[in-house]
């Protein structure tokens, strides 16, 4: 597991997990911090999607935001005019 490997190595390890798993024992017990998400994301809410392994804490960052690409399984705008 990633996490034993790096906890080996005595680096700090956070874990982010749903509620609902962390009554499953799906959650690591040995983690630096384990971050419990109570709700899931709201429209406005921004996710980092690129370059999260890259981040050192105190350092500088320029996000750049992009628009999510359509989903492969939402119909195409030309079905949604046809319906």
């Amino acid at each position: 597991m990633l996490a034993d490997a790096a906890l080996a190595e005595r680096v700090e390890v956070v874990g982010v997990i749903p509620r609902p798993l962390t009554t499953k024992e799906f959650a690591h017990s040995g983690l630096s911090e384990l971050r419990v998400v109570e709700s899931g994301l709201k429209p406005d809410d921004r996710v980092v999607v690129a370059g999260a392994l890259r981040a050192v804490p105190g350092q500088a960052v320029n996000p750049q935001m992009q628009e999510a690409p359509p989903r492969s399984d939402a119909p195409s705008r030309s079905d949604a005019k046809a319906q």
